[in-house]
């Protein structure tokens, strides 16, 4: 009895022994749960890497943008000051244009050479005549003040006239040049006159003729 009774015992053992290819129900919760934890750390550790890149990028950004804006300044921080100077250059243009006859040319020479260095140490900070004459009309960089009227068509729209010089800065108009634009003739064509009305039975003179 006590045989059988150690028998029965020894073959429930070596039926839940591993060794069997049966694994206890504990020891198989067990690693249920331990994939399961390491599953969700895999699904946090994702989402921290997919923070970091994001945040990543808009620092790269952020900084891509503060760079342009600092650039953008300086390039264009001297532009307030070089416009106000434009009218200087202004009076240079016209005091030269204006010099009477019989004016002594070594003081009109000196005029034009402050005028002159004027305009280029101005030009090595980034400012550009604005070409007008013979140029196709732009709206960005001319300003129409009047019309000339032409028989060519190929000089309708374009740039008859330059009354002020415009000026651009590292490529931005900071004032348009003042021009008038060539337009067009159009020729009316003539219109014959309505011949007078002449009521039936009446002569030349409107008297009714004689019967």
């Amino acid at each position: 009895m006590k045989d059988e009774h150690k028998h029965n015992k020894e073959e429930r053992n070596k039926e839940q022994s591993p060794e069997n290819g049966k694994v206890p129900a504990a020891e198989k919760q067990g690693e249920k749960n331990e994939g399961d934890e390491l599953e969700k750390w895999k699904l946090e550790a994702a989402d921290y890497k997919d923070k970091y890149l994001r945040a990543l990028a808009e620092l790269n950004n952020t900084h891509k943008r503060t760079s342009k804006e600092k650039e953008d300044f300086a390039k264009y921080a001297a532009s307030g000051m070089v416009n106000k100077l434009l009218p200087i250059l202004d009076n240079f243009d016209m005091a030269v244009k204006a010099v009477p006859e019989g004016m002594d040319k070594n003081f009109v020479s000196g005029v034009v050479m402050i005028k002159n260095n004027l305009f280029e140490t101005l030009k090595r900070e980034g400012l550009e005549k604005i070409v007008s004459s013979g140029q196709k009309f732009d709206p960005l960089r001319h300003e129409v003040v009047g019309t000339v009227e032409t028989n060519d068509e190929k000089l309708d729209g374009h740039i008859a006239e330059e009354l002020r010089t415009g000026y651009a800065f590292k490529g931005i108009t900071i004032r348009p040049a003042m021009v008038k634009i060539s337009k067009k003739k159009h020729e009316e064509s003539a219109q014959e006159a309505p011949a007078p009305f002449e009521e039936a039975g009446a002569d030349s003179e409107g008297n009714p003729e004689p019967e």
